[in-house]
């Protein structure tokens, strides 16, 4: 069983991912606009941190930027690490972090987190990463359903929750099908390349969301082409096909990433979507039913299935 703690915390992450499918149900991912030219960056170190601030300088990442993540790093190189196991490396990373008064939140873009002073999974972990770099500590990122964590020397580090949890936890919290662990998908330290298509995903959803979606498509396809093994752009590439009308590529798209991992409910609620604008009602609501059991407090499943019910009435 999944305790309290972790029941709402996976329910957040569903939630903020289905407003890209719903926009009306959150209005808070995001916070920043993309400027109209590219600012000028300075640079003391060069991480993948750095790295990800370079590939966002179109969407609104500046030399203050690079200044508040070298001021990280600059904390970060005065710990002594070496000898040191991996969880210490992570209490004293998370301790700078909390010195520099960083909290956590949903934020689509590397650069937004900074500014805000709110980390997602990914800023943390790419954080984490740097900070590996600049010590010598292999540290890298791994992948649950909506979710990344920090993995050193086997030792998982989940920064949201500020705590380790191993494998088997993880599967549970997320109902991560075996086959899906099997095949890679899930629960494997990532390359730096495929570190890099979170990155990609996450840039395609902040377009996906400002109504961008020939852009957001265009991101989605750079995240496939660092790793095809990432369900979640899949299901992220149907809800922009579905916002353009290509309902027959959208419904392609959603089916792969149904076939990576079967308990995904985003999935079944973008399928059952897709069908009810296709005036399809009775195999949209059988897809909203499997969405709802495998989380019944998605709302917007339920929603969805009883406009999908009354269209059958009628």
């Amino acid at each position: 069983m999944v305790d309290i703690d972790k029941r709402l915390f996976i329910q957040k992450i569903l939630l903020l991912y289905s407003a890209m499918i719903f926009p009306s149900c959150v209005n808070t991912l995001g916070k920043s606009a993309a400027p109209a030219t590219k600012p000028p960056v300075q640079r003391n170190n060069h991480t993948i941190a750095h790295l990800f601030l370079n590939n966002e300088r179109e969407l609104g990442a500046n030399q203050y930027d690079y200044v508040i993540l070298d001021k990280f790093l600059d904390e970060i190189s005065n710990i002594r690490f070496k000898g040191k196991p991996c969880k210490d490396f992570f209490t004293s990373v998370n301790s700078v972090l909390k010195r520099m008064n960083y909290s956590y939140d949903r934020e689509l873009l590397f650069n937004s987190s900074l500014k805000a002073g709110t980390l997602d999974c990914t800023s943390s972990v790419i954080l984490s990463i740097a900070a590996g770099e600049l010590c010598n500590t292999p540290v890298k990122a791994v992948r649950v359903p909506r979710h990344v964590f920090a993995r050193c020397g086997g030792y998982n580090q989940d920064n949201v929750l500020d705590r380790h949890i191993s494998d088997d936890e993880y599967k549970r919290m997320f109902n991560i099908p075996e086959e899906a662990i099997s095949k890679g998908f899930f629960l494997k330290s990532l390359s730096m390349r495929e570190t890099f298509a979170i990155q990609f995903l996450s840039i395609g959803q902040w377009y996906q969301k400002i109504g961008d979606y020939d852009m957001s498509l265009s991101y989605y396809d750079r995240c496939v082409k660092s790793d095809p093994k990432f369900p979640e752009v899949y299901i992220s590439m149907a809800v922009a096909l579905t916002k353009l009308n290509r309902y027959d590529e959208a419904m392609e798209y959603v089916n792969i990433g149904l076939d990576m991992n079967r308990n995904e409910p985003l999935g079944y609620l973008n399928k059952g979507s897709i069908y009810y604008l296709k005036k399809e009602y009775s195999l949209a609501v059988k897809e909203f039913d499997r969405a709802i059991q495998l989380d019944p407090l998605l709302r917007s499943s339920h929603r969805m299935r009883k406009r999908a019910a009354s269209k059958l009435v009628n």
